[in-house]
């Protein structure tokens, strides 16, 4: 085959001459413009690369910086919010000292609870505020692991992401605000009772004192009071009626009573000794 691949290329040789043709320079011709088609398709290769190569960077770069702006607008965002929640605390702590300043007593008492509960009820408020940053979180979190955004080089966009309230979530908020306000509302009536049982036990002291060593006019009130005392605390119509009639009893024997000493008997049988 070789040896016939030669001859071939003898006669071909020879036609060439023939027609006035050197086959050395033709042959060197043809391998000149195979070598430059070769150098046009490479460098049309190398162009084509670097612009994809190019194409590449600048879709990065879009990437990156759409990133960067994301967590820069989620910066601003999130020490804002530290901020707001910053000044609410310092109000919470500025009451708070207010209340520690005052003398122990019933306001001071009031004011503790009221405190306790407004902070209750923001530390409730905050953590269902976070609730919405926990599910973007937690979107961000699934999106950045699947293998398909990885490879597509996919943004997470955090406003795609549902953060309503579920009702199992707004029925656990309103649970946790109806205990705290419940705990306040009972420690206020339990403050209200206290008061009002020293208000009493101040009264029923008065009264007993009065009834003693008061005058005709603060004796007599003092009788009323400690019935009336008696009457609101009745717990039945029987037991209220009861005591009215007590009260009317005791009024009218402390009015004889007053009446008597105020006659001068002794005037009235030394006169009758004299007719």
């Amino acid at each position: 085959e070789r040896k016939a691949a030669l001859e071939r290329r003898d006669n071909a040789d020879k036609a060439l001459k023939d027609l006035g043709v050197d086959p050395n320079a033709e042959r060197k011709a043809a391998k000149d413009a195979q070598g430059a088609a070769k150098a046009a398709a490479k460098e049309k290769e190398r162009k084509a690369k670097e612009a994809k190569q190019k194409a590449e960077q600048a879709e990065n770069e879009r990437i990156q910086l759409a990133k960067d702006q994301q967590r820069y607008n989620e910066l601003v965002d999130k020490q804002a919010l530290e901020r707001k929640r910053k000044e609410e605390d310092l109000v919470l702590e500025t009451e708070k000292a207010k209340t520690e300043a005052l003398k122990e007593g019933y306001e001071k008492t009031r004011r503790t609870l009221e405190d306790t509960f407004e902070r209750e009820k923001l530390d409730i408020e905050r953590w269902y505020e976070d609730l919405k940053q926990k599910k973007i979180d937690s979107a961000r979190q699934l999106f950045e692991a699947d293998p398909k955004n990885k490879k597509s080089k996919a943004i997470f966009d955090p406003n795609s992401v549902d953060i309503s309230y579920t009702d199992e979530e707004t029925d656990d908020y309103n649970a946790k605000i109806d205990a705290a306000l419940a705990k306040y509302n009972k420690g206020i009536a339990e403050v209200h009772k206290k008061q009002e049982d020293e208000i009493l036990k101040q009264k029923a002291a008065l009264t007993a004192y009065l009834k003693d060593y008061g005058s005709m006019q603060e004796q007599r009130l003092a009788i009323a009071e400690e019935y009336a005392q008696k009457i609101a605390k009745a717990e039945t119509e029987g037991e209220r009626l009861s005591l009215q009639a007590q009260r009317d009893k005791a009024l009218q024997d402390f009015d004889f009573k007053e009446f008597k000493e105020g006659i001068d008997w002794e005037g009235i049988f030394g006169n009758l000794s004299n007719m």
